[in-house]
């Protein structure tokens, strides 16, 4: 239930946060807003024990977390410029999956 929320709250964050970054021209204060939300988001994931505060604060932290992702890959297309911006996204993908795989077999998953 609590990862639905995140997903949800996520897809709501990804439409609202790189619209106002957007709007600001800004793209550096909100990555930082961004993940500094979610770290703490994260943290009160891990303490609450209450259903209703543990899917409110699901729900924050997706919208803050998954927010950051479209505008890490406009800043990766704009770091790289046009020609190499496909190969930019594509490895940030990569990466971040990549990044996954130590965690993988800690959950018992085979």
């Amino acid at each position: 239930m609590i990862g639905g929320i995140i997903i949800v709250g996520g897809i709501f964050g990804s439409i609202v946060i790189p619209g106002i970054s957007d709007k600001a021209m800004r793209r550096n204060p909100f990555i930082i807003l961004d993940l500094a939300v979610a770290a703490l988001m994260l943290f009160f994931l891990a303490e609450i024990g209450k259903f209703i505060i543990l899917a409110a604060t699901g729900f924050v932290f997706g919208f803050f977390l998954m927010s950051a992702l479209p505008i890490g890959l406009e800043m990766s297309a704009e770091i790289v410029g046009p020609a190499l911006a496909g190969s930019a996204s594509s490895f940030l993908w990569l990466f971040s999956q990549v990044g996954l795989v130590p965690f993988y077999p800690l959950h018992g998953c085979s």
